[in-house]
């Protein structure tokens, strides 16, 4: 947690705390920070995989149900993304949120 307040404290600028979650403040930021690091589409997918496993380790929550299925659309992971939404837990969650239920 100190090296993440230390990180954030010295690039406040770039970033910026929206529905909270952090992105970038600059959208010309961003665009070069995605053709820098996130240019290759195996990099991109290895990312949504990692972010997806981090949420799925995580307790069950609103914020999980709508991160983990984005990032397996993404993904095009078909198989997990089916049997995560058929999970009655990850559904009822899901349809108890305006943008679950417009997703499904």
């Amino acid at each position: 947690r100190a090296v993440f307040s230390t990180f954030y404290t010295e690039t406040r600028q770039v970033f910026k705390v929206l529905f909270g979650l952090l992105s970038f403040t600059f959208s010309a930021f961003e665009r070069v920070v995605r053709r820098r690091y996130l240019c290759d589409v195996e990099v991109r997918i290895n990312c949504r995989q990692r972010l997806a496993a981090f949420f799925l380790s995580k307790p069950l929550s609103h914020r999980q149900v709508e991160e983990v299925p984005f990032q397996l659309l993404e993904c095009r992971k078909w198989q997990e993304l089916s049997q995560l939404i058929m999970r009655p837990d990850v559904f009822t969650l899901l349809c108890g949120t305006d943008s679950g239920r417009f997703d499904l």
